[in-house]
């Protein structure tokens, strides 16, 4: 469906902005770090609000955890700890990890639930 391709466009967006979050992270680019937190903060505001009406809660939690991450990975690089992005930038993927086996796992059951009728 329509809203199918227009998420798949708003992924392939977060991981281009995070594979440029991860050259800046090892090349110790601050500003970068947070243009592309940014990025990624702005595409995830907008995917939050047409994503789901209403928002289903574990989705919601991931979506709040993700953002933390990257609140807190802009603040890192403004002040420039290392420390702090890395662990943030952890943070972040494993985020997207568990949401999307959390959207893998609610598209399964619906699928399954389907057949089933």
């Amino acid at each position: 469906s329509s809203g199918d391709a227009r998420m798949q466009a708003v992924m392939r967006t977060k991981l281009v902005n995070t594979q440029s979050l991860l050259k800046a992270i090892v090349t110790a680019d601050y500003k970068e770090i947070d243009r592309a937190a940014l990025a990624l903060s702005r595409i995830s505001e907008m995917e939050i609000v047409s994503w789901q009406n209403p928002p289903k809660p574990d989705y919601t939690a991931q979506a709040v955890l993700f953002m933390s991450s990257v609140d807190g990975l802009r603040e890192a690089a403004q002040r420039r700890d290392m420390e702090a992005v890395g662990a943030e930038y952890s943070t972040l993927v494993s985020t997207c990890i568990h949401c999307h086996t959390y959207v893998r796992d609610a598209r399964l059951a619906s699928l399954t639930f389907q057949r089933v009728h």
